[in-house]
């Protein structure tokens, strides 16, 4: 996955990126972030095969710092939804997991 900032300027309400999956004749499309707090950010789909958004939030507990995500979406059309079920979403959720892990280590090695 490869995400490439539309815009200049710091990541705040408005910002838009497009999200490249980096296979051959794979999806795209392009996002906006929607809301940003202290512990969170949302962004929407702006096009491509989803219709909603995805928010990542970040809480400090007992044990390190605690990751979430959660994607509230529709598959738009039936061939993208063949897709989603047949490939993507497997592939999504084990990038979505690294993504993640990733940003986990990296905020944990900060404190």
């Amino acid at each position: 996955m490869r995400f490439v900032r539309q815009d200049q300027g710091s990541v705040r309400p408005g910002a838009r990126y497009r999200q490249d999956v980096l296979l051959p004749l794979a999806p795209s499309w392009d996002v906006e972030v929607e809301r940003i707090t202290a512990e969170s950010i949302t962004r929407r789909f702006l096009n491509g095969m989803f219709e909603g958004g995805e928010t990542v939030s970040l809480k400090e507990n007992a044990s390190g710092i605690e990751v979430d995500y959660v994607m509230n979406y529709r598959v738009k059309g039936t061939f993208n939804r063949i897709l989603w079920n047949l490939i993507f979403c497997r592939l999504h959720d084990a990038n979505i997991e690294a993504i993640l892990s990733n940003l986990k280590k990296f905020l944990e090695k900060k404190d």
